[in-house]
């Protein structure tokens, strides 16, 4: 019989899950912002990182209205900071407990694809990724601790919801190959005849990323997912 997982640990798990959906989500750069000359006038920037990707963001020439919005940035990085310190106090207590938990690569895509709204427009994580999580779900040990382990990352979404998403133009999410391709995943070559592929891979293998969808039919073809702009399997 599995484990039953103490009180304590449950209602930290709770608090974590509580912690992320109470959160705000923010547009405004991730890093500090930084004066620029160019031509003679001051204009304002900073940093925003997608995995591995550092790009810098425009803010704003160098006035007052620019000044306000600094003030709003730099009091949203604290909140964000302060945010990221909370959890990652409850997460290091979780580990502790021997929780099953993502490799760095994995979590830091999943983290990604959030804050892209992937999971907003109808994605759900699935498959062994999930599974991992579930002990704190459901409060007992059922699953095999394994820390070198990098596990396929599967998303799945339904087509006729992604279609109605994609029909408000503000939520459908055009840009999401290029999020992945600043992470090094490129589409995986298939036998399809077209070309189409509903997984994504790094050249030195890991993490896999595969997109998939309900098949009602026996010879179900790929499909397209409006709102996300990928195929699925």
């Amino acid at each position: 019989m599995a484990e039953v997982l103490p009180l304590q640990l449950m209602t930290l798990y709770q608090e974590l899950v509580d912690t992320h959906l109470s959160r705000t989500p923010s547009a405004n750069p991730t890093g500090a912002p930084f004066k620029r000359i160019v031509g003679g006038k001051a204009y304002w920037y900073a940093t925003d990182r997608t995995g591995s990707k550092v790009v810098q963001r425009y803010i704003g020439p160098d006035n007052d209205e620019t000044k306000l919005r600094l003030v709003e940035i730099e009091a949203r990085r604290g909140a964000t900071e302060a945010f990221e310190t909370r959890c990652g106090d409850m997460v290091a207590q979780l580990r502790s407990a021997r929780l099953p938990t993502l490799d760095a690569a994995s979590g830091s895509l999943l983290a990604s694809l959030s804050a892209q709204g992937v999971f907003d427009l109808g994605g759900t994580l699935v498959g062994t990724m999930a599974f991992r999580l579930y002990d704190a779900e459901i409060g007992r040990r059922v699953t095999r601790i394994e820390p070198a382990l990098t596990q396929d990352i599967d998303i799945a979404s339904y087509q006729n919801l992604s279609i109605a998403l994609a029909d408000d133009a503000a939520l459908s999410l055009k840009d999401l190959p290029m999020v992945l391709a600043k992470f090094g995943l490129e589409v995986t070559p298939s036998i399809d005849p077209k070309g189409r592929s509903g997984r994504w891979r790094r050249k030195t293998g890991e993490p896999v990323l595969d997109f998939l969808a309900p098949s009602f039919e026996e010879d179900q073809d790929l499909v397209w997912l409006e709102a996300l702009g990928v195929w699925a399997q």
